[in-house]
């Protein structure tokens, strides 16, 4: 096995490689903390409505 050379780039190449990983990590950022949100946001309205359950359960609403 031949030991690997280093990969002389241009500078149009670096700029554009740049650029494309500078363009991915802001995409695997942006699913990543929309992931997140979502989830927060599911089980906020989970949170919610148990608790209006729980009320109206309480007040007798649900069942009589």
């Amino acid at each position: 096995m031949q030991p690997t050379s280093p990969i002389e780039l241009t500078e149009r190449e670096e700029a554009i490689a740049q650029r494309a990983a500078e363009i991915a990590v802001r995409k695997m950022t942006d699913e990543f903390y929309g992931s997140v949100g979502r989830t927060v946001i599911n089980r906020l309205l989970i949170i919610i409505g148990a608790a209006f359950v729980a009320f109206a359960a309480g007040k007798g609403w649900l069942l009589k």
